[in-house]
């Protein structure tokens, strides 16, 4: 008894902070309390503060909770997975070799080589329709889309101008090919912001434009542009003018012989919107050929397992090609 008075008279303040703390605990949740597994720190009780637990967690807190434990496929699984992708691939692309040969037979609408597709560039990444040579008429591309396994979704092939000026507002038309003629579908972007057709004085665009592949260069001689509008006597002027590339806009330096009437001819008649209106109702100016952009920032096509398909309004194949 008398050790038992002399431990509580020692220790009784120890004790009896231990049986608080412990009675504190108990009510608060005890083990059960979330904060008994969060961390290491408290907060001052009230009225100082909460008296929250804060910190990271500790090494070995308890967890109550159920765990999923994520293990990866077995190798066989991937292996048959990847064999199913690849056998359908190839099922597909048989079949789109089959359409070409078909679409090829059938002498109408079709594709014409698979290089340009291949171009990481959209600005360079191109596909070429033609319509054959022995077609019964002419085909319309209006309603007609495209769709590759690499294209989330389909491309409409779009409108175009026929006869673009610098300059002016577009005005767009449905994309009518003549037996032979082609049309030159570009991922990007327009050099003049709209698709539109080839004549004999699209040269000009392509002196400060990229295009791919690369614009004909069958513009009009400037020595003949000389005889029909300009100061045509003047040898001196008519020298000049021999020397001169077609389908180029002249930026260099004139002789001293030529004359003020001749420089302004070169500055004033040698360009693509000058050419235009002055042979836009010559026979032969309109080429079979239409160049026509998407619009597109990135490519569209892959490099490599990509099956690309023409498609007619109604969703059946015209043509497809397979890489």
């Amino acid at each position: 008894m008398d050790f038992l008075k002399s431990l509580n008279e020692e220790f009784g303040w120890f004790i009896w902070g231990l049986l608080g703390l412990g009675l504190i605990w108990f009510f608060t949740g005890g083990a059960n309390n979330p904060s008994a597994h969060e961390g290491q720190f408290i907060k001052p009780l009230a009225p100082l503060d909460t008296g929250e637990i804060y910190g990271d967690y500790y090494s070995g807190k308890p967890n109550y909770g159920k765990e999923s434990l994520n293990l990866p496929e077995s190798p066989a699984e991937a292996v048959r997975k990847a064999a199913n992708v690849l056998e359908g691939f190839l099922a597909e692309a048989e079949e789109a070799k089959q359409v070409h040969i078909t679409s090829l037979l059938a002498k109408g609408l079709y594709f014409d080589g698979i290089a340009g597709a291949k171009r990481d560039d959209p600005d360079e990444e191109y596909l070429r329709i033609v319509s054959s040579e022995h077609a019964k008429g002419k085909i319309s591309l209006s309603g007609l889309v495209l769709r590759g396994v690499s294209l989330g979704s389909a491309a409409p092939l779009p409108r175009a101008d026929e006869l673009p000026i610098l300059g002016t507002s577009a005005k767009k038309t449905d994309v009518i090919l003549s037996p032979g003629g082609r049309a030159l579908i570009s991922s990007g972007r327009s050099p003049i912001g709209t698709s539109f057709r080839a004549n004999i004085c699209s040269g000009y665009l392509d002196q400060f434009q990229e295009y791919s592949p690369g614009l004909v260069a069958e513009c009009p001689e400037p020595l003949a542009e000389l005889a029909l509008v300009g100061p045509a006597l003047e040898a001196p002027c008519r020298d000049f003018i021999e020397k001169l590339p077609r389908c180029r806009i002249y930026q260099g330096r004139f002789p001293s012989d030529v004359s003020a009437a001749c420089r302004s001819f070169v500055a004033e008649s040698l360009n693509y919107n000058s050419c235009t209106l002055r042979h836009q109702k010559d026979a032969g100016f309109y080429k079979d050929e239409w160049r026509l952009f998407l619009d597109q920032e990135a490519e569209m096509w892959g490099n490599k397992n990509e099956i690309i398909r023409l498609l007619d309004p109604k969703g059946s194949t015209i043509d497809a090609i397979t890489y």
